[in-house]
């Protein structure tokens, strides 16, 4: 087991739930009317009009949760002071509160683990415990989950190695994600493991990938995964054709936009800019992913992911789907 600082965690499902049983989670249903941020201690807490504790102190999370309420970029979040913090919040769930009084249902859900509150969602979006999760999933093999408190991956054993191109062997597992802060969809996908540098791709079949949230998600995701098992034998040959035809396609300025909007979800804007100044140097397509999949293991696991799903996508929309390639600009 692996718990790092910021609630990062890798372990196996057993000592995943059982680290997790120790943690006191509320769900709260809550006018946004009734929130307050308060300073005290030099900390930020959320205050809730009502309830007997009566303070939560405030995650990052939290707030980026509240930018993005508002389509809004969250890098900046960590280079304000706290009291810059507490009037972008407190201005924040006014407006939202302002909004919602046309409704009848106006009220948020607050997510709060050990005293701290970690996520603000609307009334309409449904949110599924890990627990409930896993029931879904178990039954594919699950032997490795990693967690934190974006997002929670459920990653099956490897089920087929192969190796597409010559000394980089891959392992193909089933990857489900969940995210109980709302952070991520409900999905399932493929994880393809690269033995040489100990991380790897999510892929899909080009518009095949599952991808839920809102009302009913969860009844829509358990529906879709039945036929995982048929989807993951047209998946893997494919995508390791996908990753033979990468060496052939040239890496060309033009491509650049294309590539740039596909990293650009996974990590910040200076983050990318640098990024695409290193990507400069590659002479092809598998370049390009060979350098996503290496660079993302540094990761959080959250932006792991993200960047696991552009390398991913780098093979299945730029390279093994032609109408997508000619879309760009991008034909060989």
């Amino acid at each position: 087991m692996r718990i790092r600082r910021s609630g990062k965690v890798g372990m196996n499902p057993e000592e995943f739930f059982e680290y997790r049983s120790k943690i006191a989670v509320q769900n709260l249903n809550v006018s946004p009317g009734s929130l307050k941020a308060v300073i005290k201690d030099d900390n930020l807490f959320l205050e809730v009009e009502g309830q007997k504790s009566d303070l939560f102190r405030i995650e990052e999370i939290f707030i980026k949760k509240l930018f993005r309420w508002f389509y809004t970029g969250t890098e900046m979040v960590n280079l304000l002071s706290t009291e810059a913090k507490l009037h972008v919040v407190n201005n924040l769930l006014s407006e939202i509160s302002y909004r919602g009084i046309k409704y009848p249902d106006n009220y948020v859900k607050l997510r709060v683990e050990n005293g701290s509150v970690y996520s603000i969602l609307a009334s309409i979006y449904e949110t599924v415990e890990d627990t409930e999760f896993y029931e879904a999933v178990r039954d594919f093999g699950i032997t490795y989950v990693e967690h934190s408190p974006y997002i929670t991956r459920f990653i099956s054993d490897i089920r087929l190695q192969t190796e597409a191109i010559v000394d980089d062997r891959m392992g193909y597992a089933l990857n489900f994600t969940n995210s109980q802060t709302g952070f991520a969809a409900l999905s399932s996908s493929v994880f393809a493991f690269r033995y040489i540098c100990r991380n790897g791709a999510v892929t899909t079949v080009g518009n095949k990938s599952v991808i839920y949230h809102g009302r009913g998600a969860f009844d829509r995701f358990i529906y879709s995964i039945s036929d995982l098992n048929d989807l993951f034998n047209e998946i893997v040959p494919e995508f390791d054709r996908g990753l033979i035809k990468a060496r052939t396609i040239k890496y060309k300025k033009e491509m650049h936009p294309v590539v740039q909007n596909i990293i650009g979800p996974a990590i910040t804007v200076f983050e990318t800019r640098k990024m695409m100044k290193a990507l400069e140097r590659c002479t092809n397509l598998w370049e390009i992913y060979d350098h996503l999949t290496t660079s993302a293991k540094e990761k959080g696991i959250y932006e792991k992911f993200l960047l696991q799903e552009a390398a991913g996508n780098i093979i299945c929309q730029l390279v093994r789907n032609p109408q997508e390639a000619d879309k760009s600009g991008l034909k060989n």
